[in-house]
C-alpha cells in the first residue's frame, strides 16, 4: 500500500512539474501609471507590485540570477544612471555616475558583475562591465558603433549586443579572448533586444523583417535563423522563461509567454508593459 501510495504521488508530481512548467516571476518596465517603473507580477499574471515610484523613467530592469536584486536604468537624478535593488524595490543603490549616459544594464559572472551601455569616454556608446557594487569598471570595446542590451554567456567567454550601423540595428558577438566582433545578423532584419538561453545554445531577439516585426532564434554562430511567433503581430522585447523551449515578450502594450512546442500562448498582463525579464521562486 505504501509503495503504491508512493509510486501515485511520483506520477502526479511528475505530471504537475510537465504540465506547467517552472513556476516564476515577471520583471519589467511599464507606464500604466503614467510614466515609466518597474514592476513585478508573477508569470501567471497575479500578485503585481510596484517597484519603483519616481517622476523620472526607470526602465530595462534585470533579475540577479538568484532573484535577489534587480538591476536597472534611471535618469531620476538628472543623467541616465544604472541602479541595483532588491526584488521587493527597497535599498536602491546607485551604481553609476557622470560623465555620459549609462543605459542597458545585465548580470554577468554569475551575479557578480554587471554589463552596461556608457558614453563616458565616447559619444556612440561603448561596452562596459563592472562588479555589482560599482567598482572596477572595465571598457570592453573601442570603436564607432552604437551598441545596446548587451548580454553574456554564462562562462563569461561571449558578448553578445545589438549595433546600430546607421542602417538599421544587427546582433554582433564579441568573443573577449580575441576582441574580435562578428556581425551575426544583416542590418536589413533591424533586429535588438538580443538573449542567450539558459542552455548557451541559442540566442533570442527581435527583428522588424518579412513584413512584421516578431521574434526569432538563432545559433550563437548566427546560423538556422528561425521566426518563432506568428506572423502580422508586433513583437518585442523577448526573454526566455525558464528554458529555451518558453519565452516572454511584449505586444500591443502587454506581456505575453509562449510554449516554442505547442505554440500556446498565455497573456500576463495589458497595461502598457514591456522589457520582461524571468526568474524562477
Amino acid at each position: 500500500m505504501l509503495r503504491a501510495a508512493s509510486a501515485m504521488l511520483g506520477v502526479l508530481l511528475l505530471l504537475g512539474c510537465s504540465g506547467k512548467g517552472p513556476k516564476g516571476k515577471v520583471v519589467f518596465q511599464s507606464n500604466r501609471d503614467g510614466n515609466f517603473e518597474i514592476y513585478s507580477i508573477h508569470d501567471d499574471g497575479a500578485n503585481l507590485q510596484r517597484l519603483t515610484n519616481s517622476p523620472s523613467y526607470d526602465v530595462s530592469p534585470s533579475w540577479s540570477p538568484d532573484g535577489s536584486r534587480i538591476l536597472f536604468a534611471s535618469d531620476r537624478e538628472g543623467n541616465w544612471d544604472i541602479y541595483s535593488m532588491q526584488s521587493t524595490g527597497e535599498d536602491v543603490k546607485r551604481l553609476t555616475f557622470p560623465p555620459g549616459a549609462n543605459t542597458a544594464p545585465s548580470w554577468a559572472s554569475g551575479g557578480t558583475k554587471v554589463l552596461f551601455v556608457s558614453t563616458r569616454d565616447a559619444v556612440n556608446g561603448e561596452l562596459y562591465m563592472m562588479n555589482a557594487d560599482g567598482s572596477n569598471i572595465e571598457r570592453l570595446t573601442r570603436d564607432s558603433t552604437v551598441k545596446d542590451s548587451p548580454v553574456m554567456t554564462e562562462d563569461g567567454g561571449l558578448l553578445v549586443f545589438a549595433i546600430n550601423d546607421r542602417m538599421g540595428y544587427f546582433i554582433a558577438s564579441l568573443r573577449l579572448s580575441d576582441k574580435y566582433v562578428a556581425g551575426l545578423t544583416p542590418s536589413s532584419y533591424n533586429a535588438a533586444s538580443p538573449r542567450i538561453s539558459p542552455d548557451g545554445s541559442l540566442i533570442l531577439f527581435s527583428a522588424s523583417h518579412a513584413g512584421h516585426t516578431g521574434i526569432y532564434t538563432m545559433t550563437l554562430a548566427g546560423e538556422n535563423v528561425k521566426d518563432i511567433t506568428p506572423p502580422n503581430e508586433d513583437c518585442r522585447t523577448p526573454s526566455w522563461r525558464g528554458s529555451a523551449r518558453e519565452i516572454l515578450y511584449s505586444k500591443n502594450r502587454g506581456l505575453y509567454s509562449r510554449s516554442l512546442d505547442t505554440q500556446k500562448e498565455v497573456t500576463i498582463s495589458t497595461k502598457g508593459d514591456s522589457a520582461p525579464d524571468w526568474v524562477s521562486f
